[in-house]
């Protein structure tokens, strides 16, 4: 799910990236639209700015100018007690708010994916559980560079809490290590579809091994 740009207090329950949200930062969203004071619900809306800028600041590097501190992009969360709802938005470097309807699919996806797997990495040190896999379809659809980079960074911090993390991609930024820009093809797998024994997953070396002439495009 995407975070929305506006959510009524009694869809709360029903989103998925809200709930990521609220347990991520550990917040409660009901909480200050219960609160009359004006003066106490701003404080309350600064606090869960703040958390949500520093999160997702470190998570998204994409910066269109060379700032001297301070945040690249600034959540505004605005809640609407006389309307009960509660509204998203995000301004950038320009300080215009927009509402998240009218960012990119990718920035959207971004905020939302991070979100979740945070949300994961809770949910499985909480239970001390070793038992979640993660299957992730091409995670760099619709991000450029920088955030296919980013989405990497995430997925491998994901990967060292006990959770196991699977991707299907053709997207050389998501196969390469970070930090050394290697390949590594130690973690890399082929899935192989054969009309006599089916499918199987093997590493390049048994690739290579059992079908000296297979597909020339899947290994580059």
């Amino acid at each position: 799910d995407l975070l929305p740009s506006e959510i009524a207090l009694s869809e709360l329950p029903n989103s998925k990236a809200i709930g990521d949200f609220e347990k991520v930062f550990e917040v409660d969203l009901k909480v200050p639209l219960a609160i009359s004071d004006f003066r106490e619900r701003t404080i309350a809306k600064n606090r869960i700015e703040s958390i949500a800028n520093d999160d997702f600041n470190e998570s998204w590097s994409q910066s269109l100018t060379n700032l001297k501190g301070g945040y690249k992009y600034r959540f505004n969360v605005e809640f609407l007690s006389t309307e009960q709802k509660i509204i998203f938005m995000i301004s950038g470097e320009d300080n215009l708010p927009l509402y998240l309807e009218q960012k990119s699919l990718g920035f959207r996806w971004f905020s939302a994916f991070h979100l979740r797997l945070k949300a994961l990495r809770k949910d499985s040190a909480k239970s001390n559980n070793k038992g979640i896999i993660i299957l992730i379809d091409e995670p760099g659809q619709n991000l450029h560079d920088t955030a296919q980079r980013d989405a990497k960074k995430i997925i491998n911090e994901t990967a060292k809490n006990n959770i196991q993390v699977m991707d299907s991609t053709h997207n050389p930024n998501l196969i390469g290590d970070i930090n050394t820009n290697e390949i590594e093809f130690s973690k890399i797998r082929i899935v192989w579809n054969d009309p006599v024994t089916g499918t199987s997953i093997q590493k390049i070396s048994q690739y290579m091994a059992q079908k000296p002439n297979g597909s020339l495009d899947a290994l580059s």
